[in-house]
């Protein structure tokens, strides 16, 4: 039986990242598949409007008993910055404390290797949304090395205005409707940068990774070609990997970053932040290394060119980029724990594009004192929302002191 044809393009590549992440039977991937477009027909309506409540409301009531399903919830729970109610990776990954490793401040120590180099590309875990914040603090300093392009999976190409509106919304792609995702775009909009998509554009019957893999790397092959700067990635896990690797159904697939080195001889440096545990004793991102040289584990020698570790407190961030923490008083307790939502929009995308806006922060009210990282150069208007989306309170924000609600 053929599912390709009956799922959207979203839905096509979310059955390749199961069929590398896990080994479902037949019937578990038709219902992962169903619950899948399910859940993003809530998320996305046919005009474009955004529901970022709904389907993480679908998912919480469903009963399907597979780690595909605590992915795609991770997923929007990143969306709602609800990083408590998060599970853990199905990846297994490595504890930096177990090695006879010393660490160093990675940012310093990437920037001494990109300054040499054309293409530059960072992974990431699609429901970890620091991640993106800490490539966000790069493109500063990388503009500065000659860096042009910002080249980002699930772009969508038909977007075609992205770079001349300067922010995404709604259609401009997969991953872009996550807030922090939509800061690095606007970021680097805003620097200069150009955005462009790299996806594949042949999403077809009985599409395979090795596919999609070679569509990617051919078009980063051409954004390479036309452009006279250099190139930052942003690619989900083993997108970036430089030799072959297995993936979670059995043999080796060839990724996007060993096509690019193998085919065009274009060598990128690659920089993983998906494989290293989090570390309590650390405050800032972190490169290991081993013998003066940068540890990567045994099994991904050859793969990526750094390994990054976390700490497990990463606001720091925030502050790096120079956001103002600004307290949130809630006056309501019937707001607190019972799926109302609280969403900051930058005030001209809001009032051109409602809906189809993508907030530049948001989360679930689960207190009545929390916090978070604004920028206090733009203007915003506050949205609260009940569980079925629809607006309680709208303001707009003048103290950026306390906000009562």
């Amino acid at each position: 039986m053929n599912l390709i044809p009956r799922i959207g393009k979203k839905d096509c590549i979310i059955l390749l990242i199961v069929c590398c992440l896990y080994t479902p039977s037949f019937s578990q991937l038709k219902e992962i598949m169903a619950l899948s477009t399910k859940s993003n027909k809530e998320f996305i309506s046919k005009t474009g409007d955004i529901n970022y409540i709904a389907p993480y409301l679908l998912l919480e009531k469903d009963t399907l008993d597979h780690p595909f399903k605590k992915q795609l919830q991770n997923e929007y729970y990143a969306t709602l910055h609800l990083f408590n109610k998060m599970t853990t990776s199905p990846i297994p990954k490595k504890k930096i404390t177990d090695l006879n490793v010393v660490v160093k401040k990675a940012k310093q120590e990437i920037l001494k290797q990109t300054i040499s180099k054309k293409v530059v590309m960072f992974n990431e875990e699609h429901h970890n949304p620091y991640h993106r914040v800490y490539v966000e603090t790069f493109l500063k300093d990388l503009k500065k090395q000659g860096f042009t392009v910002l080249a980002l999976e699930t772009l969508a190409w038909e977007d075609k205005e992205l770079n001349s509106r300067k922010y995404p919304i709604s259609k401009s792609g997969t991953y872009t409707k996550e807030p922090y995702f939509a800061n690095l775009v606007r970021k680097a909009l805003e620097l200069g940068y150009k955005v462009l998509p790299y996806e594949s554009k042949e999403i077809v019957d009985n599409m395979s990774i090795s596919i999609r893999e070679k569509n990617q790397a051919d078009n980063l092959a051409n954004i390479v070609t036309k452009e006279l700067g250099n190139i930052l990635v942003l690619a989900g896990y083993s997108h970036i990997a430089e030799r072959p690797i297995a993936s979670g159904h059995g043999g080796a697939n060839e990724w996007m970053a060993s096509i690019l080195k193998t085919k065009y001889g274009i060598d990128p440096l690659t920089i993983d932040q998906t494989e290293m545990i989090n570390e309590e004793n650390l405050n800032t991102v972190t490169i290991p290394l081993l013998a003066n040289t940068y540890y990567v584990p045994e099994e991904f020698k050859g793969v990526y060119d750094m390994c990054l570790v976390y700490p497990k407190e990463v606001e720091y961030l925030h502050r790096e980029l120079g956001k103002k923490k600004v307290d949130i008083i809630i006056l309501n307790n019937e707001y607190v724990n019972t799926n109302t939502l609280i969403q900051f929009y930058i005030k001209q995308e809001y009032e051109k594009y409602k809906d189809k806006a993508i907030p530049y922060e948001q989360f679930m009210i689960e207190s009545t004192k929390m916090n978070l990282y604004l920028d206090s150069a733009k203007r915003y208007i506050i949205l609260l929302r009940d569980k079925d989306y629809k607006v309680i309170t709208k303001k707009e924000v003048s103290d950026f002191k306390s906000i009562k609600l």
